[in-house]
């Protein structure tokens, strides 16, 4: 592991030092070219000039994206066409959530390897062996998470959901959550939302019956009134390396947002 520079958040990963220095325990994963999972999809949404989105963004508390911070000349990486600030979002099919995903399914595998990045990119490095180096620096990133979707807002109706990592408006990477609040705000008529798989699942609503004609309602199953505030889904946690916390950046009006 190579030290991040003075005040830098990022645990910087150097997979050709690593492999260098790892025992060879690692499992071999042989990848032949075929085709793999796709790594995110685009969500098409047609917003009115001065429309209301109705969502709201966050940075992650965790930091789950993997971006290029450094190619080695005339390595393997550099072949591939790879370049600095590149989103690996998989490998072989795997997602990348973390630096130890980068070492076990980059650095364990030989043969062909398949890295897929934003907008369905796809590039392939062929290692000899598994300890072939690739002369490539990654570091884990926080992504942009939605939090919240009005129900009868715009971003619902796209079909956005509470939890998706939201990596790009009209091919243009989103930074960070006031990044991506600005980009969904300047562009009006068709825009397009890059969300990575696999989404969360849909929020379903709780069944109800109306038990004594008097507008009191109960959820099937349940003891008491129903709850009228959405239930809270955790992020799932990949790894202990925290960002700072940050409040939800609204994206409802095609105006200014704080935050």
């Amino acid at each position: 592991m190579l030290p991040s520079s003075p005040g830098s958040p990022h645990v910087v990963i150097d997979i050709q030092y690593l492999e260098s220095s790892m025992g060879r325990s690692s499992p071999v994963k042989p990848s032949p070219l075929i085709s793999q999972p796709a790594a995110s999809t685009n969500i098409a949404m047609n917003k009115p000039a001065g429309a209301l989105v109705e969502a709201d963004l966050r940075m992650g508390e965790v930091r789950t994206l993997m971006r290029v911070e450094e190619v080695e000349y005339d390595s393997l990486s550099d072949f591939a066409g790879l370049q600095v600030g590149d989103i690996v979002l998989a490998a072989n099919g795997e997602a990348l959530e973390s630096t130890s995903d980068v070492v076990n399914v980059i650095g364990g595998a030989s043969g062909t390897v398949c890295l897929q990045g934003m907008q369905g990119e796809i590039t392939h490095i062929d290692k000899e062996s598994s300890s072939t180096p690739i002369g490539l620096t990654v570091a884990p990133i926080a992504p942009v998470v939605v939090v919240n979707v009005d129900p009868n807002g715009l971003a619902a109706h796209a079909g956005l959901r509470q939890g998706d990592v939201l990596l790009s408006v009209n091919g243009e990477f989103c930074e960070t959550s006031v990044h991506a609040a600005a980009l969904i705000a300047q562009h009006d008529g068709e825009l397009e939302l890059e969300v990575r798989l696999p989404r969360p699942a849909p929020a379903r609503s709780p069944r109800v019956l109306n038990l004594n004609g008097k507008g009191r309602r109960m959820s099937l199953g349940g003891s008491g009134p129903l709850r009228k505030h959405p239930a809270q889904h955790p992020a799932q946690q990949i790894t202990s390396t925290r960002s700072p916390c940050s409040s939800p950046v609204g994206v409802r009006a095609g105006a200014t947002m704080g935050g």
